[in-house]
């Protein structure tokens, strides 16, 4: 029987953590360890680690806060079962996760190097009470694929979400050591889905269930995820780069993913930027930068036609910093009011059936 080891990294999460840690512990499978590496928590987190430490399948592990990437890092290092999970400290797993993937492993015809699911994004206040209005599910079919089909298929799991983390997946620790696969300690963006790039050009076969077994949470005062990131886009880029070397020798159209990749994350960029408490001056300094890319320069001037992109190509053209911020604050405030109706519309249809 296989052992699975979870790894959970742990700063200051004393809010939600015994409700993670019962999700694992809870599992129907049992042949599991339970890493928690408390990353430097100032609060009550490591307390709360201790009081599980009466279950002999649970270690604890503190160190300096060192960030999430050295203390995911540390639990690859001392786990020791045949495979490895992932968690974050604010979210939660469904009990018959881990029984499913090792399930679907055992029952393949070929063996299986990584297997993922779908997940269910929940936005939630900061009392963890679940706005279920707000839930939405990512997910894919049932299949099996050898490296090249996946590789075909990958710009459709990367829509989805499915590859952006570690979570929700389940890795081979004999291929995580013997490419010295580790999350990148120097970044503090990106380096979750370059770890999942950097083992999936080591994997031969790979198995997506449609099961939403992740609960993947976001909190209305997660201030991280509403921090507007300088060097945001040149991430993206660097991403760009290990999905090419991931794909290039299997799927002929990996310039379109990689253009269409490029460009939605510079549109989301923009739309932060517009957002952001930066001055003026200071966000035509970003578009100055940005614009300036080489990547971005050739992705734009070899993109399809479209309103949008022939708008941004011809404000990189002629350097019109002041035209393009203001089209992405009229695209933002049109974006503003249709979530506003829509928020209006469900409230009346939700009147109308009382």
């Amino acid at each position: 029987m296989y052992k699975v080891s979870i790894i959970i990294p742990i700063f200051n999460a004393e809010k939600h953590l015994k409700n993670v840690i019962n999700s694992v512990l809870n599992q129907t499978y049992k042949n599991i360890e339970l890493i928690l590496v408390n990353d430097g928590s100032t609060d009550g987190s490591l307390a709360i680690c201790d009081s599980f430490l009466y279950d002999k399948r649970v270690k604890v592990i503190t160190q300096e806060n060192s960030g999430v990437s050295v203390a995911r890092n540390k639990g690859i290092e001392n786990a020791i079962g045949d495979w490895i999970m992932f968690v974050d400290s604010d979210d939660y797993i469904e009990c018959n996760m881990i029984s499913s993937m090792i399930e679907s492993m055992e029952n393949s015809n070929v063996k299986l190097d990584f297997v993922f699911c779908g997940f269910k994004k929940n936005y939630l206040n900061s009392e963890y009470q679940n706005q279920e209005s707000n839930s939405y599910s990512y997910f894919c079919e049932n299949r099996i694929m050898n490296k090249s089909e996946f590789c075909i298929n990958i710009d459709s799991f990367i829509k989805k979400c499915l590859l952006q983390g570690p979570w929700g997946k389940i890795f081979s620790r004999k291929i995580i050591e013997k490419y010295s696969i580790r999350f990148h300690k120097e970044l503090s963006y990106g380096e979750d889905t370059l770890f999942v790039y950097n083992y999936l050009k080591n994997s031969s076969n790979i198995m997506c269930l449609k099961n939403t077994f992740y609960h993947y949470n976001v909190f209305d005062n997660n201030s991280l995820n509403m921090k507007f990131r300088k060097d945001k886009l040149k991430l993206h880029i660097m991403l760009n780069k290990a999905l090419e070397d991931l794909i290039k020798n299997y799927n002929i159209k990996y310039n379109e993913i990689l253009a269409l990749m490029l460009i939605t994350s510079y549109v989301s960029y923009c739309g932060e930027l517009c957002k952001s408490n930066l001055s003026k001056r200071e966000k035509y300094i970003c578009l100055s930068e940005i614009n300036s890319y080489t990547e971005v320069v050739y992705t734009f001037k070899k993109a399809k036609k479209s309103f949008q992109n022939i708008i941004i190509k011809m404000c990189i053209s002629h350097h019109m910093y002041k035209f393009e911020m203001l089209y992405f604050n009229i695209k933002e405030k049109i974006r503003k009011n249709q979530r506003l109706f829509n928020f209006l519309l469900g409230r009346r249809k939700e009147y109308e059936t009382k």
